[in-house]
């Protein structure tokens, strides 16, 4: 029993077997011995602090305190009272025991006991009225008292029991078992104090929380080996990058968390690896293992390689540092820069830029995930990028670059997400992908030309997106056989009215529209509206839209918002876009258009010769 529990005479509560502490006892009619023990005790009497195997004789046997006569207490006196004994330290861990009554419902047990009191009936907090104290009733209390317990049958009457005398003593191996479960307490105690959180937790609770644990301190020792192995090794790691690999409040959660997740020597041996294989001759493959994680700080794979070819092989998941792992560099997580022949086959990996910690903070400066610059001959394929902070994949100043099989994922409402960015880049090839973002899903900016996408799908997102920046040079863009779905745009052409260069020889063919907001949007007042045009603005000429179907999630199906220079030779060309609102139909307007309108519906009348 925990300190400070109650117990009534009346109806004496007795741990059950169920507890696996305590011997079934019932109440008996006490000896002589003991009335003038117990006369001052009023009906609630508080036991001290220690289970009843404080009262345990050299012969085994154990004195209950149920095994007092009740009739012989004095109701004048009562120690029971909440200010002495207050119920907040009854043990709480503990189920209540059963109440067992005095003889009437099972046999018992015969026993013989003789204990001496301990010192804990008393407390300092007690003071006895001075005249019942002092009543000739009360003899001093003897230092050790024998007392004999029989066992009785089951007849009662008027609360008074038959007894049958024998005797019976606690057997070695139930004393063996009550040592057990001691040893077992206290061991179980002892793991819980190692446990962060460990004494808040019941016992199966703790020890699965234990088992966690080892394994995070497995994780962390295998990161010391890791790192110690690389001094040894005299890798060329970037010490800022291994720093935040150790110190991340991420890595750690990870290891912690995820029973799968590991950190190999390869992970942080990345740069050293890329130096054997760039500086290689022939053909060379870097392989990110299957059924791994890894956790990266930002690395950049350089060239030029020696190596003629070099295919990197993403086969497991490859997850970003958290935002406060990074240093001040933000551009990119993963830079590829000036590496011919390139080849990056992502069949069965995935890159995780792990955006949660940073999409907050909207005009905080953010990384993408992956960046190509200047990589002529590059190829591309099944690569699956999720959660970036930014935009997924940049195409910077590359030559002759495809992209097929391309998966990304992220929220519709992050902000500034794009799915694949193309910046100064030519002969570019996007193909038979899907991608879903919070902002273009693909966006094709200034000096770019002879740019293809085909057979890829879109939503949500913003649509694809031609132009963006104050230099805009964009031509021969052929966009065809693509969907867009839930996007706030489908096909756009959006410049800055202060902004300069070209937009020309763009075509949109075969787009399949549900539920697109701005299915064909030219936009020359992008994000700086009512700004006085410079130079007549950005030149927009020979854009053609073809084979439009679907529907416009408003009334407005086509917008043409051209700048006072106007926009030249616009198609319009066998185009079907029904409103999805309920009896409004679809509309144009035009500002500045220049062309024609074949085949469309709606009709756009406003367009100019």
């Amino acid at each position: 029993m925990a300190p400070g529990t109650y117990f009534n005479w009346d109806t004496v509560q007795i741990p059950s077997s169920e507890t696996n502490t305590f011997h079934m006892l019932e109440e008996e009619v006490a000896t002589p011995n003991l009335q003038h023990l117990f006369s001052y005790y009023d009906q609630n009497v508080f036991l001290p602090t220690a289970s009843f195997e404080n009262y345990i004789d050299p012969t085994g046997a154990s004195l209950h305190p149920s095994d007092i006569d009740t009739s012989l207490y004095d109701p004048s006196i009562s120690f029971a009272h909440s200010n002495i004994f207050p119920t907040s330290q009854q043990d709480t861990l503990l189920p209540s025991p059963k109440r067992q009554k005095c003889c009437c419902e099972s046999k018992v047990q015969k026993l013989t006991a003789q204990t001496a009191l301990p010192s804990s009936l008393y407390t300092d907090e007690f003071v006895v009225p001075y005249d019942n104290f002092y009543s000739s009733h009360i003899e001093e209390l003897p230092q050790q008292i024998s007392v004999e317990f029989s066992q009785f049958d089951s007849t009662c009457e008027d609360l008074k029991c038959v007894k049958k005398e024998s005797e019976k003593t606690i057997s070695p191996q139930s004393l063996a078992a009550r040592e057990r479960r001691r040893k077992i307490s206290e061991k179980t105690q002892q793991l819980g104090k190692l446990v962060p959180g460990g004494p808040k937790m019941n016992t199966a609770e703790m020890l699965h929380a234990a088992a966690k644990y080892v394994k995070y301190l497995q994780a962390q020792v295998k990161l010391l080996e890791l790192t110690k192995s690389l001094e040894e090794d005299n890798a060329e790691t970037p010490s800022e990058m291994l720093h935040s690999l150790v110190v991340s409040s991420f890595v750690q959660e990870k290891l912690y968390t995820e029973e799968m997740c590991f950190v190999p020597k390869e992970t942080v041996a990345f740069l050293k690896a890329w130096q054997s294989i760039c500086g290689g001759e022939g053909m060379a493959t870097l392989v990110i293992p299957a059924n791994y994680r890894f956790l990266l700080s930002p690395l950049m794979l350089k060239g030029p390689c020696h190596a003629s070819n070099i295919q990197i092989q993403i086969q497991g998941k490859v997850i970003a540092a958290e935002k406060n792992a990074w240093a001040s560099y933000k551009y990119t997580w993963i830079l590829i820069t000036n590496v011919n022949g390139l080849t990056v086959d992502g069949s069965g990996g995935s890159l995780d830029g792990f955006g949660s910690s940073w999409w907050s903070c909207r005009n905080c400066p953010r990384p993408s995930v992956i960046t190509f610059n200047s990589c002529n001959g590059l190829s591309v394929s099944s690569l699956n990028i999720i959660n970036s902070p930014k935009a997924h994949i940049n195409i910077n100043n590359c030559v002759g670059a495809t992209f097929s099989a391309i998966s990304i994922q992220s929220p519709g409402d992050t902000h500034n997400t794009d799915g694949i960015a193309v910046y100064g880049s030519k002969n570019i090839w996007i193909k038979d992908s899907t991608i879903a973002c919070g902002d273009d899903c693909i966006a094709i900016s200034g000096g770019s030309s002879y740019v293809n996408v085909t057979g890829s799908a879109c939503g949500p997102g913003h649509g694809i997106s031609l132009g963006n920046g104050n230099s805009n040079t964009v031509e021969q863009v052929h966009v065809q056989n693509c969907n867009f779905t839930n996007t706030q745009n489908g096909a756009r052409i959006k410049t800055y009215a202060d902004g300069s260069g070209y937009a020309r020889e763009i075509r949109f063919e075969e787009i399949t529209l549900i539920q697109t907001r701005n299915p064909i949007i030219i936009d020359q007042f992008y994000t700086n509206k009512g700004v006085s045009l410079k130079n007549g603005g950005v030149e927009v000429r020979g854009i053609t839209f073809r084979g439009f179907h679907g529907t416009s999630m408003t009334g407005e199906a086509i917008t043409l918002n051209c700048s006072p220079q106007g926009c030249f030779n616009i198609t319009l060309d066998q185009i079907n876009i029904a409103s999805s609102q309920q009896g409004k139909p679809a509309s144009c307007s035009c500002k500045n258009a220049h062309g024609t309108a074949t085949s469309s519906v709606p009709s756009c009348p406003c367009l100019l010769p």
